[in-house]
């Protein structure tokens, strides 16, 4: 091996374990209190709105087809 292919294999190792440290340590927050990126809701969700649709069709080999969707608005209180 000569010089020039040491130097690519030592570039390659260094870039290679920066690569490994930043996959292994993920960022940390920089707040003072990492506990206040994250708020978690235990309080009940009541529904605010409802909907329900119903889509009747016949397919193309003449079959009846529906399909029923049903949604619901939570909002917590």
């Amino acid at each position: 091996m000569d010089n020039w292919n040491w130097i690519l294999l030592v570039g390659g190792i260094a870039i290679g374990a920066v690569v490994v440290y930043i996959f292994l340590n993920p960022a940390q927050a920089t707040t003072t209190n990492p506990q206040s990126i994250y708020t978690y809701e235990t309080k009940k969700a009541t529904p605010i709105l409802t909907n329900s649709e119903v889509l009747e069709w016949k397919d193309w080999k003449g079959r009846d087809r529906k399909l029923t969707i049903h949604r619901k608005v939570k909002r917590n209180v």
